[in-house]
């Protein structure tokens, strides 16, 4: 997968505690064959508060940033992605509170937690370079 210089990105980081998040971006170049540079978008040095912080991460961990999918309301069991900690996390809508505002269940942390609709998305997932918006899915 190609980017360009400055360009929008996200990432996803396969550890424990951060297992179906994804940081937004800004890639930088490419280091070596498999290895990307980028600046993280919302993380700052401890340091320094307005000094972004960057990071050298597997390719295959990165990928473009999804295009917006407009919708008006979500519905039970939707697969969605739910801003939290400067990043988006992968859940599902396990109650409608009402027509704004959500609970979405994380089955990694087996958590629950309420959302504006304004702090969700639609989860897509990147498929032989095509962007597809993920299924409803039952909850366990």
């Amino acid at each position: 997968m190609e980017f360009r210089h400055g360009e929008r990105v996200e990432i996803s980081i396969k550890q424990k505690d951060f297992y179906g998040s994804y940081y937004t971006e800004k890639f930088l170049s490419r280091v070596g064959l498999n290895k990307f540079l980028v600046e993280y978008e919302t993380l700052r040095s401890n340091r320094c508060e307005t000094s972004r912080i960057t990071d050298i991460v597997d390719a295959p961990n990165v990928r473009h940033f999804p295009p917006e999918v407009k919708v008006t309301d979500f519905s039970l069991h939707d697969i969605v992605d739910a801003y939290e900690n400067d990043a988006w996390w992968v859940g599902t809508i396990s109650e409608i509170i009402n027509s704004t505002n959500y609970y979405v269940y994380f089955e990694n942390t087996g958590e629950i937690f309420a959302y504006p609709n304004s702090d969700l998305r639609v989860h897509q997932e990147l498929v032989n370079g095509n962007w597809v918006v993920s299924h409803k899915k039952g909850l366990k």
